[in-house]
């Protein structure tokens, strides 16, 4: 024969099940939001839409979340960087230091601030837009000034791209170059490349032998350079070339002179039984073929 529980045990337990289950609905607090989404960033550093929610929810805690010690680690680096910077090299190291920073706490505030200030001072203005746009997300005291220094941005991004296409305007040395003598082309090319702030030479004969250049300079529109040559691979002769870019960016004009041989390329050339070849110079053009 079965007994029935009393009451006051259905009671408590009914209220016990309610209360377990309302405790297992309830919404996580937006710390803990927070945290998981910081979680989820520092898997996917590279979800904006993302980055922004982490923004908008630490905006609206009080008090704001502290940075971690790692993170503060990396902005103390990045400001004693870009306050000593004095070259785009210096400029990008601050950067560098500032999305280390971000990468451990992308809800930084004034981290996005100093991001900004530091990719101008690299001359990235569309990225440094970008950071003060995500600064101005933390809805910063500052707003105003924070928006009136992205127009100034966004002025110096235009300059720049202004700029830009000027320079692509303008005649350059790069490319292939055919020489021509008496209007007909000969067997000899010039291939100019840019690397950073260095200019590359080559000179090719044929398709089977080619001699890189030395010394290669730029003045506007004059470049000059140097080329050795002689038997076995030998640098037993050294050309100097001087040529001028035409307004046009068509042709080059000047002259190629072959240098006076020191002593020791004397002694060498005697020992191989060649003749002590004299200075000469030369009348030369070239023509772009690329």
């Amino acid at each position: 024969m079965s007994r029935k529980k009393p009451a006051s045990v259905l009671v408590a337990t009914l209220a016990l099940f309610l209360s377990a289950g309302l405790q297992a609905q309830s919404p996580a607090s937006p710390r803990d939001a927070l945290k998981r989404n910081v979680e989820k960033f520092q898997s996917n550093p590279n979800d904006k839409a993302l980055r922004e929610t982490i923004i908008s929810q630490a905006a609206r805690l009080k008090p704001a979340p502290a940075a971690p010690e790692e993170a503060r680690r990396h902005f103390v680096k990045g400001v004693t960087l870009q306050k000593d910077a004095v070259s785009v090299s210096d400029y990008e190291l601050a950067v560098d230091a500032y999305k280390r920073a971000l990468s451990i706490a992308p809800w930084w505030p004034e981290a996005y601030f100093n991001l900004a200030a530091a990719q101008e001072g690299a001359g990235k203005y569309a990225e440094a837009m970008d950071s003060l746009n995500l600064y101005l997300l933390s809805k910063p005291a500052d707003a105003r000034q924070a928006q009136d220094k992205l127009y100034a941005l966004e002025a110096k991004a235009e300059r720049a791209q202004a700029a830009k296409r000027e320079e692509a305007k303008k005649p350059t040395f790069e490319g292939v170059w055919m020489m021509y003598v008496n209007g007909q082309a000969a067997n000899s090319k010039l291939r100019i490349e840019k690397y950073g702030d260095d200019w590359m030479v080559t000179e090719h004969y044929d398709t089977s032998y080619s001699v890189r250049a030395k010394n290669a300079e730029v003045d506007g529109q004059r470049i000059r350079f140097q080329t050795s040559w002689g038997p076995d691979n030998s640098d037993l002769i050294t050309n100097q070339y001087e040529l001028l870019l035409s307004n046009d960016g068509k042709s080059l004009e000047g002259r190629q002179e072959t240098l006076p041989q020191t002593s020791q390329q004397i002694r060498s050339m005697q020992e191989r039984g060649i003749v002590d070849i004299p200075p000469t110079s030369y009348s030369m053009s070239y023509r772009r073929d690329n």
